[in-house]
């Protein structure tokens, strides 16, 4: 456990900061490379370690149970070409997001959630929080789904991790939710704090015609409540805020 949990740290997605905790050892990590959309694979006191997805982890070792051993998301982790363990992630809301969200629509936005989690584990995310979803994506994939967006008018992105990369480059304005320099150089600019906080007074929004049609977020930043949202149209009644 002490050579995965040191291989996570050295990873920048947010899955990997779950495994990472589930040790307090720390090995030195000779070698990293992060593959957006898989993992990560890193040479940890000499041990090759792979963790993250299923596709990733089959690549370097064999072994693997078949079908998906949770219910959310998982994570795979090989060392020196053998499968060693599977860890279930479990997520859950933050206390402000449903009422972040709900204010966002009241004002007659739209929210729409991009990640590379399977479908069903998106989706048990965004049905909570009332969202349109898109699961099972890769970064490029992403990047492609803002640009259909902006089809229909300027996009915003919220994204929190180097797989959101591609899509906040693409976006007319790219949010990132984390102060992690290779992700906030694609971002326009960059939130210190994604989860919200107690309510405040907005300023009222009289033209909401120069605003972006559509707001799309990752999967992490919707779940902390971010400012993730997006216009269903152009002309809308000014919000009560």
């Amino acid at each position: 456990m002490r050579l995965i949990a040191s291989a996570a740290r050295a990873s920048l997605h947010p899955a990997a900061e779950a495994v990472a905790r589930l040790s307090n050892e720390i090995a030195e990590v000779e070698e990293v490379n992060e593959i957006p959309g898989k993992g990560v694979v890193a040479r940890v006191e000499g041990h090759l370690v792979v963790l993250g997805s299923r596709s990733l982890v089959e690549e370097h070792a064999g072994g693997l149970p078949p079908g998906n051993p949770c219910e959310g998301p998982v994570v795979y982790a090989a060392v020196d070409g053998a499968y060693v363990a599977s860890f279930c992630l479990e997520e859950e809301l933050d206390p402000g997001a449903e009422r972040v969200v709900e204010t966002l629509k009241n004002m007659g936005l739209r929210v729409v959630v991009a990640s590379g989690d399977s479908s069903s584990s998106v989706r048990m995310i965004a049905e909570r929080l009332g969202i349109d979803y898109y699961g099972g994506l890769r970064p490029h994939e992403k990047k492609r789904l803002v640009e259909n967006l902006r089809r229909e008018g300027p996009v915003l992105v919220a994204g929190d991790g180097v797989n959101d990369i591609p899509m906040l480059a693409a976006s007319d304005v790219g949010v990132a939710m984390a102060r992690i320099a290779l992700v906030a150089r694609s971002a326009d600019a960059v939130s210190t704090r994604g989860a919200p906080g107690p309510a405040r007074p907005a300023p009222r929004i009289q033209d909401l015609s120069g605003l972006p049609l559509h707001w799309a977020c990752s999967r992490h930043a919707a779940k902390a409540g971010s400012n993730c949202g997006g216009l269903s149209g152009r002309h809308l009644p000014p919000p009560q805020c």
